[in-house]
């Protein structure tokens, strides 16, 4: 199969890749949310937290061109029917589900803007994507360096992530593909070296850059662009290793089960928010051994609750109003979910 298909045709490896992040999604959250322990001392998950949804933004990116070809306009507007409006409305179920098993309604603003993060992530992505293509190379970069400030939703680790998928894509219809194998050694052996040195405690939640601005000292600014710099590289170094090993393995992969499942991520990824980080958490902890946890228990029930996600995705897709309100199925939607 040509890497270089019209964006009507589906490119199977990178549906398989989107599986496979979607499954690593599931496995963080189960170790997230359905264990006792302190999560920075989970190694898979911390391992698991270093560049999946850099996976995720990359490919996302790779298949925004369409998108960002478009009017400003027609391209936000497209966006909003296909990120937000669903956002909004599970992001109103999964807010009414907290206070009901909280009892909390102090916090119910809070949840609201935090639920679903990702999509929003993406929409803003979008959304500056679309003016730094506008402005050239050299502004562009400014643009990518500028971002590392923005610790809303983890704009500051996703929009350099979702750059990097424009530029691959942007180098295969220039006829250049990224694919040598000494740049696979290299990411790899760059995320593999830096993933040693990884630490969840230090790394996993970037300072709000408020607090930052507040104290003002270089040290704090020196110590939070370290740190956001650190996750950027071993994010993008992760999920280039990913594609370059999937697209080397798997470029003429048939049409199978994994790839229909990574058709579908959007509604997965909203599904499982609801079933797994908002339903199970309140009935499920676990207080065993962390490996039994971690290596049987987490991704058993992952790839269960994959497919569950997936089933029901595919029924509300089959209603052209749960598909387009909830799912962000229109017609002549071109781009990969």
């Amino acid at each position: 199969m040509n890497t270089l298909q019209t964006l009507h045709n589906r490119i199977n490896y990178m549906d398989a890749i989107k599986t496979l992040a979607m499954f690593l999604v599931i496995w963080g959250h189960c170790i997230l949310h359905l264990s006792s322990w302190n999560k920075n001392d989970d190694i898979v998950f911390v391992v698991i937290n270093t560049f999946h949804v850099s996976l995720f933004m990359m490919v996302a990116g790779y298949f925004s061109t369409s998108s960002l070809s478009l009017g400003f306009g027609k391209m936000l507007l497209n966006k909003t029917k296909q990120l937000i409006i669903p956002c909004l409305l599970w992001g109103g179920i999964i807010t009414l589900l907290c206070v009901y098993y909280c009892h909390d309604t102090s916090k119910i603003i809070a949840d609201f803007f935090d639920c679903l993060w990702f999509l929003k992530s993406l929409f803003f992505c979008y959304i500056l994507a679309f003016i730094a293509m506008r402005l050239g190379t050299a502004p562009t970069v400014l643009v990518i360096l500028a971002s590392m400030v923005l610790t809303i939703f983890k704009m500051n680790v996703m929009f350099p992530a979702f750059m990097l998928g424009i530029f691959i894509k942007k180098k295969e219809l220039a006829g250049v593909e990224i694919g040598k194998r000494w740049v696979l050694w290299l990411t790899l052996s760059v995320f593999v070296f830096m993933a040693y040195f990884y630490d969840g405690h230090y790394f996993n939640s970037p300072n709000r850059i408020m607090g930052i601005i507040k104290e003002g000292s270089l040290s704090t600014w020196l110590a939070y662009f370290g740190k956001t710099a650190y996750r950027i590289l071993i994010g993008n170094c992760g999920a280039l290793s990913v594609f370059l090993i999937f697209r080397g393995l798997f470029k003429s992969m048939d049409n199978n089960i994994i790839c229909k499942i990574g058709r579908e991520t959007l509604g997965i990824y909203i599904l499982q928010a609801v079933l797994l980080e908002t339903i199970l958490k309140q009935y499920i902890t676990f207080y065993g051994d962390h490996a039994v946890m971690d290596f049987v228990i987490a991704p058993t029930l992952s790839l269960i609750m994959m497919v569950l996600c997936y089933s029901i995705t595919i029924v509300l897709s089959k209603n052209k109003i749960t598909g387009q309100l909830l799912l962000g199925k229109y017609p002549k939607n071109t781009d990969h979910k």
